[in-house]
This record gives C-alpha cells, sequence and structure tokens, in this order.
C-alpha cells in the first residue's frame, strides 16, 4: 500500500477551519437576524466542512492500518470519528443548559439567558475546532512524499 504523501491533515486542518468560521457566525449573530443569508451561510460551512473533512481524517488513520485489517480499521475510525460527534454535541448542548439555567438563576430573562447560553456554548465549540486543528497540524507526523509501507502480500500455494 503506497502512502499517500500528503502532509497529515493538510486537508482535514482546512476545513475544520471553515467550520470554525461557521461556529464563530452562528456565536456573534444578531437575535433578530433572519435565516437568510448569514444564519443559512453558517449552517452550509458547517455542514460542508464536517462532511468533507471525514474522509481526509480516515486517510490519514488507514496507512498503518495491515491490508488484511483494512475493514475493522476502517470500522473502528468510523465508529471514534461519529461517537466522538455525538458526545461533543452532548457536552455543547449540557453546557449551554448549564449557562441558561445560571443565568437565569441570576435574574437574566428567561429568552436572554437562553441566547447567552447557546453563544458560550458556540464559543466552546469554536474553542474546540480550533484546538482540534492545531492539534492536528502540531501532532501528526509528517509523511515524507513517496513513502511507501511495509506490506505483507499473502501468497497462494
Amino acid at each position: 500500500m503506497r502512502a499517500s504523501g500528503l502532509r497529515p491533515g493538510a486537508h482535514a486542518d482546512g476545513r475544520l477551519s471553515v467550520a470554525a468560521v461557521g461556529l464563530s457566525i452562528l456565536a456573534s449573530i444578531a437575535v433578530d437576524e433572519p435565516y437568510v443569508p448569514m444564519r443559512t451561510i453558517a449552517h452550509v460551512l458547517l455542514g460542508l466542512s464536517f462532511c468533507s473533512s471525514f474522509l481526509p481524517l480516515l486517510t490519514l488513520a488507514m496507512p498503518e492500518v495491515p491490508p488484511e485489517d483494512a475493514g475493522i480499521g476502517s470500522a473502528v475510525v468510523n465508529l471514534s470519528l461519529q461517537l466522538s460527534a455525538a458526545v461533543a454535541v452532548a457536552i455543547l448542548i449540557t453546557t449551554a443548559s448549564y449557562r441558561t439555567t445560571t443565568l437565569a438563576a441570576t435574574g437574566t430573562p428567561l429568552g436572554d439567558a437562553m441566547i447567552h447560553g447557546d453563544r458560550f456554548a458556540y464559543g466552546l465549540g469554536v474553542a474546540a475546532v480550533v484546538a482540534g486543528v492545531a492539534i492536528t497540524v502540531t501532532f501528526l507526523r509528517q509523511r515524507a512524499p513517496g513513502a511507501e509501507l511495509a506490506v505483507s502480500t499473502p501468497t497462494i500455494e
């Protein structure tokens, strides 16, 4: 199996950076902003960036997996991506709910508390995506272009 020769994170970090832009738009958008164009743009950016980053992340994980284990390796990587996304959403919802409850308990009107709670969660999401991009760029080792992985080929007798 030939290594792709791509710098690890070459595609994923740029695509995830687009997600940070989408989350930033949602965190800073006015309450009475109509759905079109800004909210639509933010959601399209989020959808495109997360969707298009799954394959590069899978590609980064698979070169070290032997061909005979490619099926299970792919399944583990896909499960990890989906499960981490579900956990991240749960954390953001819990954070937004906690912030909303805290603000409402201090006398902030419920509508304003909900808005500030959601914005806090969006800001936390931006920080998480930026941290993920930084980790991808910093810690994934760089593979030399044209490097090949040792692969055992089954012999048929």
